[in-house]
């Protein structure tokens, strides 16, 4: 089903997008 490979990607992105926030979030709070 297309519609769902287009979800399973979009929310593939989306967790890597979250997992680079929070590195970023932990990296400027160790430099704190």
């Amino acid at each position: 089903d297309a519609l769902k490979a287009d979800n399973d990607a979009l929310q593939a992105q989306n967790k890597k997008l979250h997992a680079e926030l929070l590195s970023l979030k932990s990296r400027e709070s160790n430099e704190v």
